[in-house]
């Protein structure tokens, strides 16, 4: 019996001391835990590198931008006061006088009364500019230009040479030296007396339409001024000054689209001929393989510039015109 109560209290004994160190452990399991939530808050709340630098380098950057623009704003500032003191000792050296100022504010009044207003002038020109490519394409020859010696491009078979450019700008001088004349008519009735006050619009584009009128009619056939006509139901003009430009104009953009094909199809026969030469030598010499083109394209380059093409096609458009 003794030895059952003794072996009873080792028993208790153990399990309290048991009950002791587990209570210990999670004591310090829960002490760990809290370090470890303080220090990771710490770092959270100043320890952070990155958030720091983030921020550093945001603030200097807004400084320096802030300093970029003051320095700006006063630069300007300097330079508009400079001007301004540079004004002010320019009026204090030269002082005017009464009579003289008097005198040009006669003078700007009569100019002013004599002769169309700036404003207006700005906007006839602003409209004229605006104008000009559909003047030029529907109420000059450079149309037939431009297309006659796209048919000589495409008949040497030469794709880029000579380039569009060139061609354009050929086209477009030639153009000017054509009009030369009409246009010093048109300007010497219409638009000198205009800009020296001496007519109003309406009436310098009453002068300035016979000359062009009389250029369109020149190279128009009756065929399309019939055709156009026609479609309107107009009746028929007694002379030409009474065709007006509406109908005028379209008529002679087809007259010149006819002219030009007339004119590249002339242009394109012979290059024709010596394709088809070119395509039965290299038939009959069994060489089918060969691109007729590569044979061909030597071959009219030397006859075009034997008989110096350009400037037979260069004459034609002119005399044509002339």
């Amino acid at each position: 019996m003794g030895s059952r109560a003794l072996q009873g209290d080792s028993r208790e004994r153990s399990s309290e001391n048991g009950l002791r160190a587990g209570v210990t452990l999670s004591v310090n399991a829960q002490q760990g835990r809290v370090a470890k939530s303080i220090s990771r808050r710490a770092c959270g709340a100043g320890a952070n590198p990155r958030v720091g630098a983030a921020a550093r380098c945001k603030s200097i950057a807004v400084a320096l931008l802030t300093d970029s623009h003051s320095r700006i704003i006063i630069a300007f500032l300097v330079l508009v006061a400079m001007t301004l003191i540079s004004s002010v000792a320019t009026a204090q050296g030269a002082p005017a006088d009464p009579s003289t100022l008097s005198t040009q504010g006669h003078q700007l009044i009569e100019k002013a009364g004599s002769g169309p207003s700036s404003a207006m002038q700005l906007v006839v020109m602003l409209t004229v500019a605006s104008l000009a490519p559909a003047i030029i394409l529907t109420s000059t020859c450079f149309a037939r230009f431009a297309i006659v010696f796209s048919f000589v491009r495409n008949g040497l078979a030469t794709q880029g040479a000579p380039p569009s450019q060139v061609l354009v700008g050929m086209a477009l001088f030639m153009t000017l030296f054509v009009m030369a004349p009409t246009g010093k008519l048109i300007y010497d009735a219409g638009v000198e007396p205009y800009l020296n006050g001496e007519i109003s619009e309406a009436e310098a584009i009453e002068r300035g339409t016979p000359p062009l009128r009389r250029f369109l009619l020149e190279r128009t056939s009756e065929r399309d001024l019939e055709l156009f006509y026609e479609v309107s139901a107009q009746e028929r003009p007694t002379t030409a000054d009474d065709v007006p430009l509406r109908i005028a104009v379209p008529a002679f953009v087809l007259s010149e689209l006819q002219t030009a094909f007339k004119m590249g199809l002339v242009i394109l026969l012979p290059f024709l001929v010596i394709d088809l030469i070119v395509a039965s030598v290299l038939s009959a010499l069994g060489m089918v393989m060969l691109p007729p083109p590569i044979v061909s394209l030597p071959i009219k380059l030397l006859v075009f510039v034997a008989v110096d093409g350009w400037h037979l096609v260069v004459k034609s458009l002119l005399l044509g015109v002339a």
